[in-house]
């Protein structure tokens, strides 16, 4: 309890110095300093802990090390170094590291986000995060190189608050590809919604470029499609279904152009007393209280009121893909909300976006919980069979250009889009 009250104290009292980190000079880290004017980095908040834990009696180390690229640069550097503590509890070491649950920095402003993440984080989580310096700090029975630890994918706690892991073969940061990907995972959580982005050389999102599957309970494919020889960068997001979540940093023209407007008089000043803004970043900030969750329901509820998105997925993962094959496939079908935010539907067939005119196609669809299907052309409906399985199931020899819709029904009238494919004349 004793470890926790410290590690809340410094969260909420401590904001992380994001101008000293964008600068790369560490200075006034001591204890009396940080205290003083309540700016911290890494550093700093470690000999805080430190300071307050020698003071409650609990035994306690500050660790040095590096992250992975905290300044853009992969790699066991300067500019990646990182500090953080082990508190013995119990007989028992454990890894605390409260810089990151203070929250997190984003285009150089900090934004207070209390977690508890980074508190007693099982060390073989904690790897993929932190490379200490000492082995024996690592807290696993067999420690790692540092070589190991820059191999290792970007995984975020989330992934593993989540109950996610990896089903396939050791993934890596760096995966050599043929034009085609496919990670897979499993979790313990059927509520899951799960999606990938694909960002291209140019460092922009391709749309169509990745696909989710879901071959069974709590399991994902994550699909895709690479049609240039390059290196490419694989996103993971996910989120529990239901549940609400908002970026703390809102864009200054979104938040006074299009979010404040849509609210009543007592409701902007409400929101607005919320929010602080960055003339710096040209943002505006929420202002977290982590002691109450009054605050977030209030602005949550607002956000919602003005349209704002408040079910955002949140990234968990990223790992680099080195194709060394562009792929014939150019995109897969159009994904729409009732896809996206299914836990268990899955589309088997077919995965290309784009159908060829004349061609027979077997389409298959597994949906549990939707009553009919049907693919859908202009005003032609064509009706799919269902079988015990669950898979909804048509073949279809495409029968003019234009877009195919599958819809999914409960009552056979109202229809609700999951995917779309673009039918094109043969060449």
């Amino acid at each position: 309890m004793k470890v926790k009250l410290i590690h809340d104290w410094i969260c909420a009292s401590i904001s992380y110095d994001a101008t000293m980190l964008k600068q790369g000079m560490v200075t006034n880290q001591d204890v009396q300093t940080v205290l003083a004017t309540r700016k911290a980095v890494c550093s700093g908040y470690s000999r805080v802990f430190q300071s307050m834990a020698d003071f409650a009696g609990i035994p306690c180390v500050t660790v040095s090390g590096f992250v992975k690229n905290q300044r853009g640069a992969r790699g066991l550097s300067q500019d990646n170094s990182h500090a953080w503590n082990l508190v013995q509890v119990y007989g028992r070491w454990h890894i605390v590291d409260t810089t990151f649950d203070a929250g997190y920095v984003k285009d150089w402003v900090f934004v207070k986000k209390y977690s508890t993440e980074n508190l007693f984080v099982d060390p073989a989580q904690s790897i993929y995060a932190r490379y200490p310096k000492e082995s024996g700090q690592q807290l696993l029975a067999s420690p790692i190189s540092g070589q190991d630890f820059l191999n290792l994918p970007d995984v975020e706690p989330a992934f593993f608050d989540y109950g996610l892991e990896f089903d396939s073969k050791r993934i890596a940061w760096e995966n050599p590809t043929l034009g085609l990907f496919c990670l897979e995972l499993k979790g313990n959580d059927e509520d899951m919604v799960i999606d990938g982005v694909l960002i291209g050389p140019d460092g922009k999102e391709l749309p169509g470029a990745t696909f989710i599957q879901r071959p069974g309970a709590g399991r994902y494919s994550i699909l895709a499609s690479m049609t240039q020889k390059a290196s490419y960068t694989l996103e993971i997001y996910a989120k529990r279904r239901g549940e609400a979540r908002f970026d703390y940093l809102i864009d200054a023209g979104k938040f006074e152009g299009k979010i404040v407007p849509a609210l009543d008089k007592a409701d902007r000043v409400v929101l607005s007393s919320l929010f602080e803004k960055i003339p710096a970043s040209n943002h505006y900030r929420f202002k977290e209280d982590p002691f109450s969750l009054a605050s977030k329901d209030t602005a949550l509820r607002l956000l919602a009121a003005a349209g704002f998105p408040a079910d955002s997925l949140q990234k968990v993962l990223s790992l680099k893909l080195l194709n060394q094959r562009a792929s014939a496939t150019s995109s897969y079908p159009k994904v729409y909300a009732r896809y996206q935010n299914s836990t268990a539907d899955s589309l088997a067939s077919p995965l290309l976006g784009t159908l060829k005119v004349g061609e027979e196609v077997r389409f298959a669809y597994r949906s549990e919980e939707s009553k009919e299907a049907a693919l859908i052309m202009g005003d032609k409906f064509y009706t799919m069979k269902k079988g015990s399985d669950g898979i909804f199931s048509l073949s279809l020899k495409i029968p003019a250009s234009g877009r195919i819709s599958l819809g999914l029904s409960e009552n056979g009238i109202d229809y609700d889009i999951a995917l779309s494919w673009e039918a094109v004349p043969k060449p």
